[in-house]
């Protein structure tokens, strides 16, 4: 099967960026005929989340709504699959960072709520030009984290979805393998100086994720600047095996990849390396524990499984 990613800059209208989408899904469909196409994280607007604005909580819709409503639209026409993610009022007063699945009839096949939401505000130093850059991400002041791990089984294999910041928990990648994950896709928007250990360090983690939880992995990133942060692009795909099947994708400007995936290398690879059938979950008992019971561990105080080590 054929899958391709499209990443783009975005602009202050939300109406701008979709038709934008759907003139890149029309040239990806054009260019290589994928069967799923994957936009970005938060694809119909600028990342608002770097900054405090009460008045963007007026850019979430509802999931159906006016966006999945085109996407369903433009799925149909091309006969592809669409992960259209988007910032979501599931309620009054309820927001998430979802990620719906759009099937080539138009359905709605479910959707992917971000489940880690981060935090945070610091600079990195720029190791191409040593100047010191912005970072910031205010996400839990938009929206809740969705509690759910689904996997999307369709007639080209079984999908996941994870959301940027996501990724980088591997219990949802175990979580993930255990329900028979065949390729995971996963939105980003992420901001990054310029430099190789930055690019190595993106690369580096979807190889690791690949490769120890059997599974295709596709990165589909923003790119260009949006005030102070700039957004690097280089979308990517990876194997199970590590190896970089597609991109990076350009640092700078809009681009589509795409790839080819062998779901039998998945079933081969994993007969192959039956890591599931030999873990040990009550060895990991205490990773169920939320952090303050982790306490004794850290203390080296005697906790209820035993002294810790």
């Amino acid at each position: 099967m054929r899958v391709a990613g499209i990443q783009f800059s975005c602009e202050e209208s939300k109406e701008q960026n979709i038709s934008k989408a759907e003139e890149l899904i029309k040239s990806a469909v054009d260019r290589c005929q994928p069967q799923l196409v994957c936009l970005q994280e938060l694809f119909t607007t600028r990342y608002f989340p770097s900054q405090f604005d009460y008045s963007f909580f007026n850019l979430a819709e509802k999931i159906p709504g006016p966006t999945t409503t085109r996407m369903a639209q433009v799925a149909k026409q091309h006969g592809v699959y669409i992960i259209a993610p988007i910032y979501e009022e599931a309620e009054p007063n309820l927001y998430f960072n979802s990620a719906p699945l759009i099937s080539p009839d138009g359905k709605i096949l479910g959707v992917y709520r971000k489940i880690h939401i981060p935090l945070f505000d610091y600079t990195l130093k720029d190791d191409t030009n040593g100047e010191m850059r912005h970072i910031s991400s205010y996400e839990k002041f938009y929206y809740a984290g969705g509690n759910d791990v689904p996997i999307f089984d369709t007639d080209i294999g079984k999908i996941g979805i994870l959301i940027c910041w996501d990724n980088e928990f591997p219990e949802l990648w175990r979580l993930l393998e255990m329900k028979g994950v065949e390729f995971v896709f996963s939105p980003y928007a992420m901001s990054r100086p310029t430099g190789e250990f930055y690019k190595e360090q993106w690369l580096f983690e979807a190889r690791c994720c690949a490769y120890y939880f059997t599974t295709y992995v596709m990165k589909v990133n923003r790119v260009g600047p949006e005030g102070e942060m700039v957004y690097r692009g280089k979308s990517l795909v990876v194997d199970p095996t590590g190896k970089l099947i597609a991109g990076p994708a350009s640092e700078e400007k809009d681009d589509i990849l795409w790839a080819d995936l062998d779901l039998e290398t998945v079933r081969e690879l994993r007969n192959r390396r039956p890591r599931l059938m030999n873990r040990r979950p009550e060895v990991y008992r205490q990773l169920c524990e939320p952090l303050a019971k982790l306490e004794t561990i850290f203390t080296g105080e005697p906790s209820p499984h035993g002294k810790p080590t």
